[in-house]
């Protein structure tokens, strides 16, 4: 290989915009507590793996696991291990508990980059938070304006206006810091209605989206739920006998009319038609 194309190989590539993707011909570039990363993982049924190498440091990290998921993420090891290994062990947070009305004052939605969004709910004495597109997330406070993210190396700091209101939010993130303005209440919650379990048992099965990738809806007692090939069970709701709802993404289905043959599945501004397997 050419010394060029080796370079090019661990430069982040630059889209027409200009923006940096964070990406080269194959390498994930970044920074770790200020020092330059290349870094890339991998998975399949039943494995994970994830490499780190510090150039600079002559530092190389590597994880092997033979889990894809339930246990703590060979990414996060190999970050941690690997700050400790240049002395400059990352930031370790403990949990504090804060009172409802604490959490309230930080509820809201944000503005990640035009289009899309980061908001932030109360779920009981827990602080929640959703990216636009993507399932919704527990925090944990470690200060009184200050939430981390478990399993992960982000965290959150809220920020106060002169009058002692929350105007935005600085999200850390690889060693980057994400200033997020609060742009708004939270919509209120999409309303549902209750329709009988059999009125549901008719369309519960498992439905192609494409070839290996199902969706399986079902039924247990009077909750309602969905499930993708590889995905965790979401919870819907129904809006009428023909669309379902989930409010942990945003995501719906619809039904033509009492025909069960198959669905259409709206997210991400598509729509795909799954038959009825």
């Amino acid at each position: 290989m050419k010394p060029a194309s080796w370079q090019r190989a661990f430069t982040s590539y630059r889209l027409a915009s200009g923006k940096s993707t964070g990406y080269g011909y194959g390498w994930e570039m970044g920074k770790l507590q200020g020092v330059p990363t290349i870094a890339h993982g991998g998975a399949i049924n039943g494995f994970a793996t994830y490499a780190l190498r510090l150039p600079e440091q002559k530092v190389y990290v590597a994880v092997l696991s033979n889990a894809d998921g339930g246990v703590i993420s060979p990414a996060l090891v190999v970050t941690k291990a690997a700050a400790s290994a240049i002395g400059k062990p990352l930031r370790e947070f403990k949990e504090i508990a804060l009172a409802p009305a604490a959490l309230d004052r930080f509820t809201g939605v944000y503005e990640v980059e035009p289009k899309v969004t980061r908001s932030f709910r109360r779920e009981g004495n827990t602080l929640v938070m959703q990216r636009s597109g993507r399932p919704p997330m527990p925090l944990k406070a470690y200060s009184p304006t200050g939430f981390f993210l478990p399993d992960s190396l982000d965290y959150f700091e809220f920020g106060l206006d002169a009058k002692g209101a929350v105007s935005h939010v600085t999200q850390f993130h690889d060693g980057a810091e994400l200033r997020q303005a609060r742009i708004g209440d939270l919509p209120p919650e999409r309303p549902a209605v209750k329709i009988a379990g059999t009125a549901f048992d008719s369309r519960a099965g498992r439905y192609e989206l494409a070839p290996g990738f199902v969706l399986t809806l079902s039924r247990e007692g009077e909750r309602l739920y969905a499930q993708a090939t590889g995905q965790p069970k979401l919870e819907i709701f129904a809006q009428d006998e023909n669309v379902f709802f989930s409010r942990a993404i945003e995501a719906e289905v619809r039904f033509d009319g009492a025909d069960s043959s198959y669905l259409v599945l709206h997210q991400n501004g598509q729509q795909i038609k799954a038959r009825r397997l």
